[in-house]
């Protein structure tokens, strides 16, 4: 690999990662999207056991694309992830 396209590919997963801490920092998730697990576990507990949900059901359904009547697959992975914006998306919704 050409040491131009390293210091590119390190660049865009320097500024993802900045990006995604900035996000969290500015944007806490939403209380809807906590999992209820009853009283004596850690307040945030239920928030990460929620957000934990939703990542794995769209790696779930990003592995399992639905195959049409013709052959044809269809990624449906867009379907949690907006599912996940509306419970938890803060930033995004309001």
């Amino acid at each position: 690999m050409p040491v131009s396209l390293k210091r590119y590919v390190l660049g865009v997963v320097a500024i993802g990662a900045i990006a995604l801490v900035a996000a969290t920092i500015l944007f806490p998730p939403s209380p809807e999207i906590a999992i209820p697990i009853g009283a004596g576990w850690p307040a945030g507990l239920g928030v990460a056991l929620g957000i934990g949900y939703w990542i794995v059901l769209t790696l779930v359904s990003s592995a399992l694309p639905v195959e049409l009547p013709r052959g044809t697959k269809q990624a449906v992975a867009i379907a949690p992830i907006m599912g996940s914006m509306f419970l938890g998306g803060r930033g995004i919704i309001k």
